[in-house]
């Protein structure tokens, strides 16, 4: 393996394409907020026994830091953002028997990551 002199070197390395990593992809649509997080087309995927960490960005501007020298704050949630309600959803695809689950902030209809059979309804709902 060459020596990694970068962190554009270690992301080429280890990453995969968001299109072609349905971990990524799902990532994209839950939670990228251009200007605020950010998931690259190149991204680091950390998979584990019922998810997965997806590498992303997270814009902090200047102006959190006022008052603050460390930066940090009590509050994770920034002032004029509201808390929305997030369900684990479950679904088995008709198509192929993939069953598989995703966090979304309904109870919605997704489409098969292993076939591509769209619009599935879920079967099961948890809040989380």
């Amino acid at each position: 393996m060459p020596v990694i002199e970068s962190f554009s070197e270690a992301i080429t390395a280890f990453g995969v394409q968001r299109e072609s990593n349905a971990y990524a992809k799902a990532a994209q649509r839950l939670y990228a907020d251009e200007g605020r997080i950010e998931i690259d087309d190149q991204v680091v995927v950390s998979e584990g026994n019922e998810g997965a960490y997806v590498m992303a960005w997270v814009w902090v501007p200047d102006s959190a830091l006022q008052g603050d020298s460390s930066g940090a704050s009590d509050d994770p949630t920034p002032a004029g953002s509201f808390v929305t309600s997030q369900f684990r959803n479950h679904y088995k695809c008709p198509g192929c028997n993939h069953t598989w689950t995703d966090v979304w902030s309904a109870q919605c209809d997704d489409d098969c990551p292993e076939c591509g059979t769209r619009h599935i309804s879920p079967h099961k709902s948890d809040d989380v």
